[in-house]
């Protein structure tokens, strides 16, 4: 049963090596392991091409695309029944792929995440997300939050055959895809940390900003969701609503949303704050007092 791992990579000469041979060194050794490298200006290349294994395959975009684009052609040129995916910059533990392909078999399961150990440069204690049972994941959880981060995933061919990455998204690519995949498929999680998540500076989602535009995309993209799911529709909207009020933004139309959505006493009170123009200064100010609480 082969598994196909699917790298992309872009200037990441300093960390792609323990990438790819955490992969290579996994206890399932039935893999191919697809670095796509999306034109990197560094020596990534030349260090890919160092590492002797004949399961090693590297392909090299013509011109700069994204994560997405390098992942969806890994997935075209995968030949394994089975897809997973790794970051560049991250480390898989060892038996990663054997428990996941475990639970995937003992709950009869199409998609499989796990938790992971995150790493940032200023704080070397890890924090372990996401914090779920292992079994089953029900959809409305998945799709309320980002649960699943990309380098946990994996799933049968067929499940990638019809669900792609959105390459409009700037981020939550894999909360995206997850949203698509949890409706018609069965997805098991299993709470041990089976990777290191290392996030870098130069990291993708260390931007608000694509934060915030990530948000308003998946929110226009599903407009189904405010009457089949009301509350992961509400959700979404909270957490639309955080990420601009964290970049200084207040936007009084999403208060009154949320309100009209869901009539509680702190929507209310978020709502008339907003239409006064003081949310935002009372949101700083909460945030320096839990700041000065650390």
């Amino acid at each position: 049963m082969l598994v196909s791992i699917i790298i992309p990579a872009y200037n990441r000469e300093k960390v792609i090596l323990s990438s790819v041979k955490s992969v290579l060194n996994q206890n399932e050794e039935d893999i191919e392991v697809i670095v796509v490298d999306d034109c990197s200006s560094d020596n990534t290349l030349s260090v890919l091409r160092k590492i002797e294994d004949a399961r090693l395959k590297v392909i090299p975009l013509e011109k700069n695309s994204g994560a997405c684009v390098a992942r969806n052609t890994g997935i075209k040129a995968a030949r394994g029944e089975y897809i997973a995916f790794q970051d560049s910059d991250d480390v898989w533990h060892q038996d990663k792929l054997k428990k996941q392909l475990l639970a995937l078999n003992n709950y009869k399961a199409d998609v499989c995440f796990c938790a992971f150990n995150k790493f940032t440069e200023s704080n070397e204690k890890a924090t372990i997300y996401p914090t779920l049972s292992d079994g089953i994941v029900p959809y409305h959880i998945l799709a309320s939050y980002s649960q699943a981060s990309t380098q946990t995933i994996i799933a049968k061919r067929e499940v990638f055959d019809e669900i792609l990455f959105d390459a409009k998204l700037p981020r939550l690519q894999d909360f995206d895809w997850m949203i698509r995949a949890a409706k018609g498929n069965r997805v098991v999680f299993v709470s041990e940390p089976l990777v290191d998540v290392y996030v870098q500076n130069d990291s993708i989602s260390m931007s608000n900003n694509k934060l915030i535009e990530a948000y308003r995309i998946i929110i226009e993209k599903y407009p189904e969701m405010k009457d089949e799911s009301l509350d992961v529709y509400v959700r979404w909207i909270e957490w639309y609503a955080k990420a601009k009020i964290l970049d200084g933004q207040c936007d009084k139309s999403l208060y009154k949303e949320l309100f009209t959505c869901e009539k509680t006493v702190e929507n209310f009170v978020k709502y008339c704050f907003a239409e006064l123009g003081l949310l935002e200064p009372f949101m700083r100010q909460k945030r320096k007092r839990v700041t000065r609480k650390r």
